[in-house]
């Protein structure tokens, strides 16, 4: 699962391969089937598949707004319907920005802490 502030760009990357093992290039994002539920209900957020590398794409999608003290959960799949019929799935916890903010500020001041007890400072 992928932490990622509501409204921010939510990102995976993706390889696709034939049935050769060989990495397929050249897909563009109208060549796959997407779909996006949050919550568990689908949505029509637009979702982007771009090739980044030989066989390697990147999935995006803006995450949904987020209020103080909640989270969403969204899973986006992606599917090609000759070299990935199964599809890719991903799920993402979508927090607010403030909150995501705040948590990270935490951790990283606990890991200030840590370091600075252990190295003697």
């Amino acid at each position: 699962m992928i932490v990622v502030a509501g409204g921010a760009t939510a990102r995976w990357d993706i390889v696709v391969y034939d049935s050769s093992n060989v990495a397929v290039t050249g897909l563009v994002t109208g060549n796959f089937t997407k779909y996006l539920t949050i919550d568990g209900a689908s949505d029509a957020t637009t979702v982007t598949v771009t090739e980044v590398a030989n066989g390697r794409y990147t999935v995006t999608f803006t995450a949904p707004a987020v209020t103080a003290g909640n989270a969403k959960f969204v899973t986006c799949v992606v599917l090609h319907a000759t070299h990935a019929p199964r599809g890719f799935q991903e799920e993402f916890q979508v927090f607010n920005e403030v909150i995501l903010a705040a948590a990270l500020a935490t951790i990283q001041t606990d890991v200030t802490f840590i370091r600075d007890v252990t190295e003697g400072d």
